[in-house]
């Protein structure tokens, strides 16, 4: 390795302490929410957990909580989703004779 005579060098410990850089991903609640439809969409509604859904998103385990409480809420803001911005639930139509 090249050490370079000119500039000074930080003590070994100095860097130790300053934590690494990381990638930080933002996470948003309409991130999560189509994150988690995906999931259910693909491999059912019962796949769906935090971890899970931590996983998908690349984040530790505990991110998501920022922003749900659990799966109760997080399957509430797959709904709204799903409901779009309005809030309105799709039109049923009636059945057929």
């Amino acid at each position: 390795m090249a050490v370079e005579k000119d500039k000074p060098r930080e003590p070994l410990w100095a860097r130790l302490e300053r934590p690494a850089p990381a990638l930080w991903q933002t996470l948003t609640p309409q991130r999560i929410a189509t994150a988690a439809v995906g999931i259910a969409d693909a491999e059912g509604l019962d796949a769906v957990t935090m971890r899970r859904l931590a996983t998908e998103l690349g984040v530790a385990p505990m991110a998501p909580y920022r922003y749900v409480s659990g799966k109760d809420e997080l399957l509430e803001l797959m709904v709204d989703r799903g409901a779009g911005p309005t809030g309105a639930s799709c039109a049923v139509s009636s059945p057929r004779r």
